[in-house]
């Protein structure tokens, strides 16, 4: 079942809040997920072994080193759904969102955890644009979503420093290139 439009932008500002309000960056630490140059590796659809469209059941048996996966819920316009938030020391570094019994999601919230080419959370729009093609941008909820060519990932910016007068015009080539990575969802 494919979650709507709608479903996916409150989820989506949900999370944001989430983020903003409990999860810090992380220093790295040893774990059996890609580590490249002490860098965990973002890809198209997968982080280490949790892939896209994996079973739950088959993620829930993954043995992360010093991580610790917990099923949390989220409450979303009155109802409650599943989240499985990783932690590390204490802090959510990424979550895992199912789509009944499959890994539908994947949201970042650690800078410790890097795209092949180095993006990650609190990088800049201008490095996004330097290394990738940007196919469009999604608005929801005052965030704004930077979906990219080739790659089933996409970085939502910190908006918080994007001037009042954009919102009405909303073009892309008018953002800052300063703007930060807040959030990358696979």
């Amino acid at each position: 079942m494919r979650i709507s439009r709608i479903r996916y932008l409150v989820f989506l500002f949900m999370l944001l809040v989430m983020k903003f309000s409990n999860a810090q960056n992380v220093t790295n630490s040893n774990s059996n997920i890609n580590n490249v140059s002490g860098t965990e590796i973002i890809k198209s659809k997968s982080i280490g072994e949790i892939k896209l469209g994996m079973p739950i059941d088959d993620f829930l048996k993954l043995s992360l080193e010093n991580k610790t996966i917990k099923k949390e819920l989220i409450n979303l316009e009155g109802d409650d759904y599943n989240i499985y938030n990783i932690y590390e020391h204490g802090q959510v570094i990424y979550a895992v969102e199912p789509d009944e019994e499959k890994v539908w999601r994947i949201w970042i919230y650690s800078g410790k955890l890097k795209t092949k080419k180095g993006i990650g959370i609190g990088n800049t729009l201008k490095d996004i644009r330097t290394h990738y093609q940007v196919k469009e941008f999604v608005v929801a909820e005052g965030q704004v979503a930077i979906i990219v060519e080739n790659y089933e990932f996409s970085f939502l910016l910190e908006s918080g420093e994007i001037p009042e007068n954009w919102w009405s015009n909303q073009k892309i080539d008018t953002l800052s290139d300063n703007l930060k990575v807040g959030l990358i969802i696979i």
